[in-house]
């Protein structure tokens, strides 16, 4: 999609977060075929969540060094979006 309209995946990943920290999007309902799959996701979610109770905030760099990079920072921000609450 983001070549198709000329756009970078960052830049429709930035959108999305926009969009969900407002409140306009729901991810459970309406962004559940990006959710990465169930195991990954599990593990992202610990590092980001130990990266919030650490740092105050889910930051992806801190987080993304615990996972490796095998890791996206493009991954974490899609698995980000389910776990932040506006």
């Amino acid at each position: 999609m983001a070549e198709k309209r000329g756009v970078t995946e960052t830049t429709i990943i930035a959108h999305l977060e926009k969009l969900v920290a407002n409140g306009t999007l729901d991810p459970a309902a309406d962004l559940e075929y990006l959710k990465p799959e169930r195991r990954r996701f599990v593990t992202m979610q610990a590092a980001l969540e130990k990266t919030y109770k650490k740092k105050g905030s889910m930051l992806l760099t801190p987080a993304q060094a615990l996972l490796g990079p095998s890791f996206t920072f493009e991954e974490l921000r899609v698995a980000r979006l389910f776990l932040i609450t506006p």
